[in-house]
């Protein structure tokens, strides 16, 4: 099942900078996705810092103001996007060819000098709070955020702030803590792009040393991320929520390995077997079979070539099915692991990744994105062709190895949000 794609794409390295340049056949269409390394500190609170920083690279430049940038992009019909991911910060362009040197142009001014206006920091500030404040009744991020913190090392990215510290950090929150955080993180650190699209004609060295231009190179230390040790028992803990009778539960515990790990792909084949669709093993149980919710999902998450992430089963309970619904999901799981997954459901959750991985290179976006996170998880450009070999190459007993060695029911933590009966 190798694709070819690979056969086409080019790099282009400087230093620490790498732009992955793949043609596609699309009409003076470009789309160009990157990103580079920070270092916020996560037990200090840096990731809120980042996180409104990066909400701000599209509120003006110092040399345009935010309608100027707006009127720049509509003009060309292009688009600029910027997301903060933990310990990296990614863009997105899309847009026509001939404009591509000028689109690159903004990106850089607004990553390289933002504006840091006062008054957008003030409305981005208290919009924040006032997400803040709705969490406090938002059972799936109450139970997520609370489960985190029994997995999560203090300075791991997925590591989610209770309430009330967020709350502190953002009252004492000023600008100047934005301009202090982009001075001392925004550089060519780990720096990748991929660029997807009609490229015929593109001076690609020129745009390459445009999009390196202007960064400091900064010297962002490779931490070490941590999940904290498996608890010797089941752990449960409840977040009382007034009026929500349909209760979110989240069990999970910490996964110490990295997407570069040999277990990383079939244990994460093995979970999406027992709920990461509607044809999983807990789908058809729990909420087929049984009745007990709407909607049940296990899945292996926030795992990078840098840090360990955690598996995590999420099932929506009515408060009468709270007790049931917890401990037949328990029962499903154990069953699960200590069967394991049979032959037919390995073949049917392969032939269902390696579909949605063809999808996914459909389009130019999906493209860029497949590279980029290639490039970010530090795989060979050639993972483009080889991934889906890799799936339909997994055996029954790596996957159910791999499940033996990483995952364990009697080590969960079980936390629930919502209205218990009283």
């Amino acid at each position: 099942m190798r694709l070819n794609l690979s056969e086409q794409l080019s790099v282009l390295t400087s230093g620490k900078s790498r732009m992955h340049i793949l043609p596609w056949n699309v009409d003076s269409v470009v789309t160009l996705k990157g990103s580079f390394r920070t270092s916020p500190d996560f037990q200090k609170g840096d990731e809120l810092i980042q996180d409104l920083l990066v909400s701000m690279l599209d509120k003006g430049t110092a040399l345009r103001s935010k309608l100027a940038v707006a009127e720049a992009l509509e003009d060309r019909g292009a688009s600029i996007r910027f997301q903060s991911a933990g310990i990296r910060i990614r863009f997105e362009i899309k847009c026509l060819k001939p404009d591509l040197g000028d689109v690159v142009q903004l990106l850089i001014e607004q990553l390289n000098q933002p504006l840091f206006n006062v008054d957008e920091f003030e409305l981005l500030k208290g919009r924040l709070q006032a997400s803040v404040e709705r969490m406090r009744s938002d059972t799936s991020s109450l139970s997520s955020s609370m489960l985190s913190r029994h997995v999560y090392h203090a300075d791991h990215p997925a590591r989610a702030l209770p309430l009330e510290e967020l709350e502190r950090s953002l009252e004492n929150m000023e600008l100047a803590a934005l301009s202090s955080l982009h001075e001392r993180q925004f550089g060519a650190s780990d720096f990748e792009c991929a660029v997807v699209g009609d490229i015929a004609g593109v001076n690609l060295d020129a745009l390459f040393t445009q999009l390196c231009s202007g960064w400091s190179s900064q010297d962002n230390d490779d931490a070490i991320f941590k999940v904290l040790p498996l608890p010797q028992k089941r752990e449960t803990r409840h977040v009382e929520v007034a009026d929500r009778l349909n209760l979110d539960v989240r069990m999970g515990h910490g996964v110490d390995l990295l997407k570069t790990h040999p277990d990383y792909l079939p244990l994460f084949i093995s979970i999406f077997a027992l709920g990461g669709n509607f044809s999983s093993h807990l789908m058809s149980t729990i909420r087929d079979r049984d009745g007990l919710t709407y909607g049940i999902r296990s899945s292996l998450s926030g795992v990078s070539k840098d840090y360990p992430g955690m598996w995590s089963t999420s099932v929506t309970l009515s408060q009468e099915n709270l007790e049931r619904g917890v401990g037949a999901t328990l029962s499903e799981i154990e069953h699960f692991l200590g069967s394991g997954i049979d032959q037919s459901e390995l073949d049917e959750k392969k032939s269902t990744l390696t579909g949605a991985y063809q999808v996914q290179l459909s389009s130019t976006s999906g493209v860029a994105s497949t590279l980029l996170s290639n490039a970010e998880n530090g795989h060979v450009s050639e993972r483009i062709d080889t991934y889906p070999d890799e799936v339909l190459e997994i055996s029954l007993e790596q996957a159910n190895r791999a499940m033996a060695r990483h995952l364990d029911a009697s080590s969960l933590t079980i936390v629930s949000a919502g209205t218990k009966e009283a």
